[in-house]
């Protein structure tokens, strides 16, 4: 069994490390995972949904580097829809690409019921992370699965 630990902010990934740090083997997370969704800079909620400026994609990177301190492979949450040009580190890239970049892995959250409809969506995040040899996950995210009896394409 994989256990691994997940936060929404940033603030408690030094805490789980020097914890880590502390524990026996058996008491260890074997990885973090982070969603910073409607956690990035902006003045709108629609601009704090994704990365969009250098300090957002700089988030991903200092987990990184305060995961690897602990040894810790660092997987986050991104979302299908970040397109969004960003400068960082002199590269001009999408959101999501400087997110594969600067981590071990990725899950894509699709907000979708079709597999069709899933795979259209997620395609160039998951081509990208095969390409850059990361691991990668494809999470649903619907109200409407459960209720819906033909919901997913077979």
């Amino acid at each position: 069994m994989i256990v691994e630990a997940l936060y929404t902010d940033f603030s408690r990934i030094s805490e789980v490390v020097t914890c880590i740090r502390n524990a026996n083997n058996a008491e260890q997370f074997d990885g973090l995972r982070i969603n910073f969704e409607n956690g990035f800079e902006g003045e709108t909620a629609a601009e704090r949904r994704e990365p969009t400026t250098p300090g957002d994609i700089q988030l991903f990177a200092d987990a990184a580097h305060l995961a690897a301190e602990g040894d810790l492979p660092l997987h986050v949450s991104i979302s299908f829809h970040w397109d969004e040009i960003v400068e960082y580190d002199g590269n001009s890239k999408s959101g999501y690409q400087h997110s594969i970049d600067q981590t071990d892995g990725v899950d894509i959250q699709v907000p979708q019921d079709s597999a069709a409809t899933i795979q259209r969506l997620a395609s160039e995040e998951v081509n990208y992370a095969e390409g850059s040899g990361r691991t990668w996950a494809v999470t649903i995210e619907t109200s409407n699965f459960i209720r819906s009896k033909n919901s997913v394409d077979r």
